[in-house]
């Protein structure tokens, strides 16, 4: 008689008319006890095939959440909170401003503002900053509009605080020698930005160090004219901000370096036996590079 090899995603199995003589994964516990198990009819086959295979894939979709998911979610959150910040504190200043033009060119910062618009009326205001008012002289109803929304604005600042203090713990437990080398929030960026922590452990410290940065280098490899990116994401960590101009790109690569040795040290470890003092020696190291 006639054999067929039928494959899928999950194995690979072997036929003789309509019963199956091999396989080479295990599907039911009986099969497991007899590797020679032969289904007597190959719809019925392909019934429990079905059935087994809708099983694993609720069990692989369930596993399949883990820390790196959390962190990747929190820091697009993140993202959209600024977003919205900014967005409605720019609406805050032109709505305010029809009534207390003058302080928009005082604060630049939109969470400062809006607390004074909470806290201040015009008067207090006047006399805070020493001007006379050109703005209109609104209804009580209408500021109390204005104040709704600044209200709004100090609720979206504190949920971004509660999100970066529950990122920090997420970071703290998944991989504590990466938060030593880059801080919390800059790797949880960089993890969001590779997918997961073993797709950045996976990464050269170079690609590290220009993770975030992809729009400038496609650039400058069209156009060799404009200059090629030296830092991405790893451009706010405080060791490269505070560092010269000039000196810019010899600080992101020494931290990019540290930061590749400090996550494969956190996603290769032995489980449960993080070696949590590796990231502290990295960063003496990368201070003493950079003197």
């Amino acid at each position: 008689m006639q054999k067929r090899q039928y494959t899928n995603i999950i194995g690979t199995f072997l036929f003789k008319e309509d019963k199956m003589i091999a396989r080479d994964i295990k599907t039911t516990k009986k099969m497991d006890e007899d590797p020679d198990f032969i289904f007597p009819k190959l719809p019925e086959f392909q019934k429990q095939f079905y059935e087994l295979n809708m099983k694993q894939t609720a069990k692989d979709i369930i596993n399949s959440v883990k820390t790196d998911n959390l962190i990747s979610q929190s820091v697009n959150n993140i993202d959209e909170l600024n977003r919205t910040i900014n967005l409605l504190g720019k609406r805050l200043r032109e709505w305010f401003g029809l009534y207390f033009p003058e302080l928009n060119s005082q604060i630049n910062d939109n969470e400062i503002y809006a607390k004074l618009v909470l806290d201040k009326n015009k008067e207090q205001l006047s006399k805070k900053y020493g001007v006379k008012s050109v703005g209109a002289d609104l209804d009580k109803a209408d500021v109390t509009q204005i104040k709704v929304l600044a209200t709004e604005i100090t609720l979206l600042v504190k949920l971004r605080e509660k999100q970066k203090l529950y990122i920090e713990k997420l970071m703290a437990k998944l991989c504590p020698n990466t938060t030593e080398v880059a801080t919390a929030q800059i790797g949880a960026e960089l993890i969001a930005h590779a997918g997961s922590l073993e797709n950045l452990a996976e990464m050269t410290s170079s690609t590290i160090q220009l993770l975030g940065a992809e729009k400038a280098l496609f650039r400058h490899l069209k156009n060799k004219r404009s200059s090629c990116p030296k830092h991405g994401i790893i451009i706010n960590h405080p060791i490269v901000a505070s560092s010269r101009q000039k000196d810019h790109g010899k600080a992101a690569r020494h931290l990019a370096s540290a930061i590749s040795m400090a996550a494969k040290v956190d996603y290769f470890h032995e489980k449960g036996k993080p070696n949590k003092d590796y990231g502290k020696k990295l960063m003496a190291k990368v201070k003493k590079q950079l003197k």
